[in-house]
């Protein structure tokens, strides 16, 4: 069996319902990355609106949430809000 301890669990640009082992559910983020902080690897979101940045220790991450693979630019293309930029 190969073990690959690098691989990444979240897709960028998409939204996600993620649960703290304390009880705490934030809802709608868009997973922004991997960062680190102190030396130790974190996890990064933004909220939907973009005003609020969360960074995440794995050791407190207790679930996620996919909402069904959307992604942030699908959602903009939903809304009628893309930048049409071409890029």
């Amino acid at each position: 069996m190969y073990d690959n301890y690098d691989e990444d669990f979240f897709l960028e640009d998409t939204y996600y319902t993620v649960g703290m082992n304390g009880g705490t559910e934030f809802s709608k983020l868009l997973y922004d990355g991997k960062k680190s902080m102190f030396g130790k690897p974190q996890v990064a979101f933004v909220s939907e609106d973009s005003a609020t940045k969360i960074t995440i220790n794995p050791s407190y991450h207790a679930y996620t949430i996919e909402h069904g693979g959307i992604t942030r630019k699908e959602k903009e293309t939903e809304n009628g809000t893309s930048d049409n930029t071409g890029s």
